[in-house]
């Protein structure tokens, strides 16, 4: 059974390689057919490394496009809009597209090390090394949404005071917005940037700015927000309420990080908890290889590997709810 699947699965790499050779030859025949009538560029300025990102994207916007005419991830790809940004459905396929290839990436690095050690692949192997893949960019992309969060909490803050300075010199709200979009860098400066389209494209302020409160979620920006809709609605001296909105901003802001600064010793006793099962795991297979291998070769081994991270993960749960202080404000 296992050789079968594994005949079963070199020839569907095969025939994938086959496809790709055969997309690569007729888009070689396309441009060699249209060279006549184009401009010619130096090819030398482009890298191997261009070359093969450029392909790369090329392959991922096909796969993309045919996931979408299966219409079977079309509601899974949703999700994936807070990290693009955009509700185009083939921006957010390309998600997709991407957790595929690093799910056949495992997959292949999985058979590589199976003909290496001369071990017979198994579906459960197959399986896990392919979701393992699948899930894993899902991750990275929690842990740089996480880093992009904090990042614009702190510069909201300033935001706020380059606002605020625009309007003292007789700016005005749309001019303060374009000035933030313009000045500072990051995730602040793409919001920023979207609010002054949403208001080109015809929505009001107010709408636009609740836009910017429902995709930062913050208090910052929430803060901002009703204020911009009280001063719409009611008037009144826009210096005076952003003196306020900037004073109370910084002292939040520096509120959180003396708060954040005194729960630094919760945190690391926490991450120091975390971390050391996984380092006597490492450690005992530097001295044993074969000490775990029982936990992937036998039935009960896998079971208790699967106890062993529900365990662990619980382990996470109740450390962190102990030991680890976590500071919003």
């Amino acid at each position: 059974m296992e050789l079968y699947l594994l005949v079963l699965l070199l020839i569907c790499l095969i025939l994938l390689l086959v496809w790709l050779f055969i997309k690569s030859y007729n888009s070689y025949k396309l441009t060699k057919r249209f060279n006549n009538y184009t401009v010619d560029y130096d090819n030398d300025t482009l890298s191997i490394v261009d070359v093969l990102v450029s392909s790369y994207r090329n392959i991922e916007e096909k796969l993309s496009r045919r996931l979408i005419k299966t219409h079977v991830f079309d509601d899974y790809s949703k999700k994936y809009i807070k990290y693009s940004g955009s509700k185009k459905l083939l921006t957010n396929m390309n998600y997709i597209s991407r957790k595929i290839f690093i799910g056949l990436l495992c997959l292949l690095l999985l058979i590589c090390n199976s003909f290496a050690k001369e071990n017979v692949l198994t579906i459960v192997n197959i399986l896990i090394s392919f979701l393992a893949g699948f899930f894993l960019y899902d991750i990275y992309l929690y842990v740089l949404g996480k880093y992009e969060d904090n990042r614009l909490d702190n510069d909201i803050s300033e935001a706020i005071v380059i606002m605020n300075n625009a309007f003292k010199s007789g700016k005005s709200i749309i001019q303060a917005i374009d000035l933030v979009a313009k000045e500072m860098q990051g995730p602040i400066s793409i919001e920023f940037k979207r609010i002054s389209e949403d208001i080109k494209f015809g929505l009001d302020i107010e709408e636009a700015f609740k836009r910017f409160s429902k995709r930062v979620k913050s208090v910052e920006a929430t803060y901002l927000t009703s204020s911009i809709s009280v001063l719409s609605k009611t008037g009144g001296n826009i210096v005076s309420v952003f003196d306020s909105i900037e004073k109370n901003a910084l002292a939040r802001k520096k509120l959180r990080e003396e708060l954040k600064s005194n729960s630094s010793q919760a945190r690391f006793v926490y991450r120091i908890l975390v971390s050391m099962p996984p380092i006597l795991v490492l450690f005992l297979l530097l001295l044993n290889p074969a000490y775990f291998v029982t936990l992937f070769t036998t039935t009960i081994g896998f079971l208790a590997f699967v106890l062993i991270i529900m365990l662990y993960v619980f382990y996470i749960i109740i450390i962190r709810k102990i030991v680890y202080i976590e500071v919003k404000l």
